[in-house]
């Protein structure tokens, strides 16, 4: 058995860290870096794929064009609470 794990492309945290705002969306380059897994030596297709809910981890499963035969959300692969803003989106800041 092979286990693959793969990180979100770049977000808006990642590029402008701030607070402690989690959810989200992927930057320019992060839209870059998850259509590159589609070109990548990665396999396309998974047995299993489970991911954070996190808007930025869905839409880098999305752009990169993996799939699998079940897909499963669970939210112990996102952050921990980090402060007042964490259930707040990135564009409500």
């Amino acid at each position: 058995m092979n286990i693959y794990i793969l990180r979100h492309g770049e977000s808006k945290y990642n590029a402008n860290p701030l607070d402690d705002i989690i959810d989200c969306p992927l930057t320019s380059l992060g839209i870059e870096q998850s259509t590159y897994l589609d070109k990548s030596s990665y396999p396309k297709h998974y047995s299993l794929i489970i991911s954070s809910p996190l808007r930025r981890c869905l839409d880098t499963i999305k752009l990169s064009k993996i799939n699998s035969d079940n897909f499963e959300i669970n939210d112990l692969f996102r952050e921990i609470y980090s402060g007042c803003k964490s259930d707040l989106l990135y564009d409500n800041e």
